[in-house]
């Protein structure tokens, strides 16, 4: 019996064999999509960046990074009476590609409120790439910012909370930023900080905002603590917080809340799949080109808290 057993098996697992079907694949390559992502705000210089898509199946790496950056690209911004300006590849601490010296910034055009931009670009392959967008004339109407700090429990960490006036003559679109002095490197979206005032127009509303890394990678060689404090989003004791809070254009609102709904409430860290609304024209592109009307206040999450 035990015999038989064994030969059944055998025959089985011979069978099983015989049904597998050799299944030939071959990974999807990369499309050389352009991606521009420029905005400019007002009283400062317009930034820029260009580069290319980089395959979901390859490694990514600082150099990688670095490598798909368009650094032979040609950058203009005009403004609506004609004056232009051709950007130059360089440093500036409002992007992290800025940061690694891989940004096309202006150097005496600046964006002033209510005027019209358009951007041109055109990389090194020949491919021109046109966008435009207008400055909202007027910025957000802040009434207070302050820390909910719960009295008697003393908090040692906490969302920032804003109350400010939406206008009801207009239709308004909201983006915020913030950066922690000593902690992040350039200005990063606070977590779904963009949204139009559809559902609150020309009421008082109370926000509360919290902070999202700059990226969702960590380093192997990062400590608990420090791993800890670079992904944390509420702000705590001893904290310098630079808030920027900015008006933008609808284009710019299409393109964001859709890809920081997917970032922050999607189920991969690292990527998303979907495809957002660009007002760039061109074939094979994405990206935006943002007009913002920003203001920036300074906060210091109190010390003191701890004390009392």
């Amino acid at each position: 019996m035990k015999q038989w057993f064994g030969y059944m098996l055998i025959l089985f697992s011979c069978l099983l064999w015989a049904c597998e079907t050799p299944i030939s694949m071959k990974l999807p390559g990369k499309e050389n999509t352009k991606i521009i992502e420029g905005w400019i705000e007002n009283d400062k210089n317009p930034i820029v960046i260009v580069s290319n898509s980089i395959s979901y199946y390859s490694t990514i790496g600082i150099e990688e990074i670095l490598s798909a950056v368009d650094r032979d690209a040609k950058v203009y911004v005009t403004d609506e009476v004609g004056n232009t300006e051709q950007l130059t590849l360089g440093v500036s601490f409002e992007h992290i590609y800025g940061v690694l010296g891989a940004a096309y910034v202006g150097q005496t055009l600046k964006g002033e409120a209510g005027k019209e931009y358009t951007l041109y670009v055109e990389d090194k392959d020949g491919r021109v790439f046109t966008a435009k967008t207008r400055i909202p004339q007027q910025e957000i109407l802040i009434d207070s910012i302050f820390f909910p700090i719960n009295n008697g429990l003393y908090d040692t960490t906490c969302p920032i909370r804003m109350m400010f006036q939406d206008r009801p003559e207009t239709y308004d679109c909201y983006r915020f930023f913030c950066k922690i002095k000593n902690l992040d490197i350039t200005y990063s979206p606070v977590r779904l900080g963009t949204f139009d005032d559809l559902t609150f127009n020309g009421k008082p509303i109370t926000y509360e905002l919290s902070r999202a890394p700059l990226s969702n990678f960590n380093f192997s060689d990062m400590t608990d603590s420090v791993r800890e404090d670079y992904s944390r989003s509420y702000f705590k004791a001893g904290d310098t917080i630079v808030l920027r809070s900015t008006l933008t254009d609808t284009a710019t609102l299409k393109y964001w809340f859709p890809l920081q709904v997917d970032i922050f409430l999607g189920m991969n860290p690292f990527m998303v799949s979907g495809t957002y609304p660009t007002n760039i024209i061109g074939e094979n592109v994405t990206g935006i080109w943002s007009g913002y009307h920003a203001r920036y206040d300074t906060l210091i999450f109190p010390i003191d808290t701890l004390l009392h």
